[in-house]
């Protein structure tokens, strides 16, 4: 169980990972594009910045990496760019993923807290 959690961690922190259901109808084939993190490694806060395709209810989420979500955000975001900060508070350093979520689309990357 152990190596298979490594190559796991491994695969996703190379190319990330996406979902998008297929009855989805979007802008470029994309409910949400050009997703990044800054500064990344974290030491207290993040800014997550991203473009929508549309107005939408998005779902931010922070999971460690053995999955247990530590923080959970909903948010309306707009057309064209939006952001949110993400306060470390008392997360202990480690590796984790930040996941954007709408109904019909899913986008998660690595991030790292110093």
């Amino acid at each position: 169980m152990r190596n298979f959690i490594y190559i796991l961690f491994f695969l996703v922190s190379i190319f990330g990972f996406s979902q998008k259901s297929e009855n989805s109808i979007s802008v470029q084939n994309k409910e949400l594009s050009t997703v990044n993190i800054y500064p990344n490694p974290v030491k207290n806060k993040a800014t997550i910045v991203f473009t929508s395709a549309s107005k939408q209810k998005v779902t931010f989420t922070v999971t460690s990496i053995v999955g247990k979500v530590v923080y959970s955000e909903k948010i309306t975001a707009i057309l064209g760019k939006n952001s949110i900060s993400f306060f470390r508070h008392r997360l202990p350093e480690g590796i984790y993923f930040y996941t954007l979520k709408t109904d019909d689309f899913s986008i998660s990357k690595k991030m790292v807290l110093e």
